[in-house]
This record gives C-alpha cells, structure tokens and sequence, in this order.
C-alpha cells in the first residue's frame, strides 16, 4: 500500500471519528438524583440533538471529593445538601450554587420486613432495637442521608421525651451494613438482608417501598423549623485527609453548581436552565421531590445571567 493511500485512509478514519462528535455535559451527582436526572436527560437531549449529558452518581461528598481531592473533570455538581458545596468546593471551584428541590428523611422497608404490621411514627426505635431486626444507612462521611440519619436519632430523643433513641440506635446500628450511599441499600431491601433502611421519600416512593413519616420534627423537611434542626451535629472528614467538621442540621435542600473550569460551560448552563423551567420542576416533582419555586441562588449577582429569571437570592 503506498503512502499516499494510507494517509488518505488516515484521513477519512479521522474524519468519521470526528463527523460524529456531540458536545458533552458532564454532571457529578447524588445518587438520590439518578432517576430524576436520567429523565431530565432524556428530555434535554431530545430538544438538543447536538449534545450528550453524562451522568455519574455517587455521594454528595464523594462526588466533590471526585473533584477538589482528586482533581476529576465535569461540568456540574448536584448534590443534595448544598453546605457540601460550600464545605468542599468553594471558593476554589465554584463562587455560587442553587437549592433548585427539597426531600424529607423516612424509614422504608419492605413486605418481608420483620414487625412491619407493628412499626409505626410512635415505635420504630423500639422496633429497631428489638435483637432481632436489621437496619442500615449510608455513610455520614460520603453522603449527607448517613449524617443526616444520626441528626434524626438526635432529634428524636428531644421528640419522644424520655427515649434515648440516639444512644440504642448507635449502639444497635451494624457497620456492616452501611453503604456508600442510600441507593445502596434498595438490594439490601429487596433480597432481605436488611428490614428496615434510613431513607429519603422520593427514594422510597420512587423504588415503590413501604415506609414510616417521622414527625417534621425530626424529618429535616420543613424551613419554618430550620431553628430546631440545627440543635442537631454530627461530625465528619473534612476538606483535608484527616481533618474533621461538624455539620449541623439544617432543612433537606438539593443544589446544583457549574464548575469554573467546566469544559462544557455553555451547554451545562443550558442544562441547568432546563432544570429550573417549568418543564424541568415537573419531572422532579414526578419524582417525588417537591421543586423549590423559584429556586434559591446563593449569590445572584454570580450566577449565569439566563438563571436568574427562575431563582431569587437568600442566605441559607
């Protein structure tokens, strides 16, 4: 073959390879998001042929670990509690996010849960702590639900008066059965190695689970009681390998950011714009997750400008 044939060939292989190239966005994000991003993604792709969302869930604090500990690349951050942004992120990575939906912490099971005739919001740290029934959540370090799970117990000694729910639940609660993230522990659910898993709603209603409502008291859902939830503290890993932080409670709040240095700027700004329209709103919701409306930015003044219209400013 000469060489003027093999450069030509060279050519055209370089040339296919590029003919079909698509613009990417590339999210990092809770596991708790993965099914309202995957149709959010479905969607934006529909109407923008052009470009290719790729989604990556793992914990929230695991995801911006991806990109301040372990300088990964992408374009957006979802995650949801927006004070792992503030704690992981800013200022070298990002200078604003937007709490865009809420969520409140439950307790799922499943039909061949042991007591699920029983449990119930006035007993389940009774049945939790009976010797024979396992339970399980993430972890705190990785996933703002595990440190959310320990300011739940906390809360609950101040609402069932005279309970110590938080010490029998520390001391029932089996490292072997702690994952990652909440997603995690559906399988354990399912194939019954666990009877009962500190879960968020949408999660349990999304994987079609039974579950107990907590009091709004301890549930982390409501804003009117952001003062009583944040007598709650649990301390984590911190920014750097073996620092620690305390973490307050503080109401359930998902926040999405752009990173400074994303590769795909414009088209995650497009995404998230999508995100916060009606349309977008609509198919959180279908997920079990109510929308803030409008969303809060945390400084509007940085946000990309076609942003602002769906969002309103306020110190969280």
């Amino acid at each position: 073959m000469s060489k003027s044939t093999i450069f030509a060939l060279l050519i055209l292989i370089i040339g296919c390879f590029g003919c079909g190239s698509k613009d990417r966005v590339v999210i990092f994000h809770a596991g708790s998001l993965a099914r309202p991003l995957r149709e959010l993604k479905t969607e934006f792709e529909a109407t923008h042929p052009g470009c290719e969302v790729v989604l990556e869930a793992a914990g929230s604090r695991a995801s911006c670990r991806k990109i301040s500990e372990l300088s990964r690349s992408a374009d957006m951050i979802a995650v949801s509690d927006y004070l792992v942004i503030e704690e992981l992120l800013m200022p070298e990575h990002c200078d604003w996010h937007i709490s865009f939906a809420g969520n409140s912490m439950v307790i799922a099971f499943s039909v061949h849960s042991k007591y699920g005739s029983e449990i119930s919001p006035d007993n389940w740290f009774e049945v939790l702590a009976r010797p024979d029934v396992k339970f399980g959540h993430s972890d705190k370090n990785l996933d703002p639900c595990g440190y959310r799970t320990e300011m739940v117990w906390q809360l609950s000694d101040r609402h069932y008066s005279g309970k110590q729910v938080l010490a029998e639940m520390k001391k029932r609660s089996d490292p072997r059965n702690v994952r990652p993230t909440e997603i995690e522990l559906i399988a354990l659910l399912e194939n019954f190695a666990l009877d009962y898993a500190f879960q968020y709603k949408s999660i349990a209603l999304q994987y079609h689970l039974k579950y107990i409502e907590l009091p709004e008291s301890v549930n982390l859902s409501e804003s009117a009681m952001e003062y009583l939830y944040r007598s709650a503290e649990v301390i984590v890993s911190g920014r750097q390998p073996g620092e620690h932080t305390l973490v307050h409670g503080t109401p359930i709040r998902y926040a999405f950011t752009i990173l400074k240095k994303s590769p795909g700027r414009e088209q995650a700004v497009q995404f998230a714009e999508f995100m916060l329209s009606d349309a977008g709103r609509a198919l959180i919701e279908k997920n079990h997750q109510p929308a803030i409306s409008p969303a809060v930015a945390s400084r509007m003044d940085l946000i990309p400008t076609t942003l602002r219209r769906y969002c309103r400013e306020e110190h969280l």
